[in-house]
């Protein structure tokens, strides 16, 4: 894959202006503690995520809950701190 990412402009997703309509601004979700509607827009923009990624050339492989990569990062430190003892 190649290393430059180029740069992605809103209206390169092909979202249609009632689409558009329907993604929460960056505003919208900028005070905390967030309520219950800043955490759904949050929510709601995640969704875009993949694709956005997908325009700029990254894949996602695959995905994993919060907890299992925890889980993950945990086994990997226990695996280096037994090998450098």
């Amino acid at each position: 894959m190649d290393n430059k990412s180029k740069p992605i402009k809103f209206e390169d997703m092909g979202f249609s202006p009632k689409d558009k309509l329907k993604i929460p601004s960056r505003r919208e979700l900028s005070s905390s503690p967030w309520s219950d509607d800043q955490m759904r827009a949050f929510i709601e923009r995640q969704k875009h995520v993949p694709n956005i990624l997908a325009a700029m050339g990254i894949r996602i492989i695959r995905t994993v809950s919060y907890s299992q990569l925890k889980e993950e990062w945990d086994q990997a430190d226990i695996v280096s701190v037994s090998s450098e003892e």
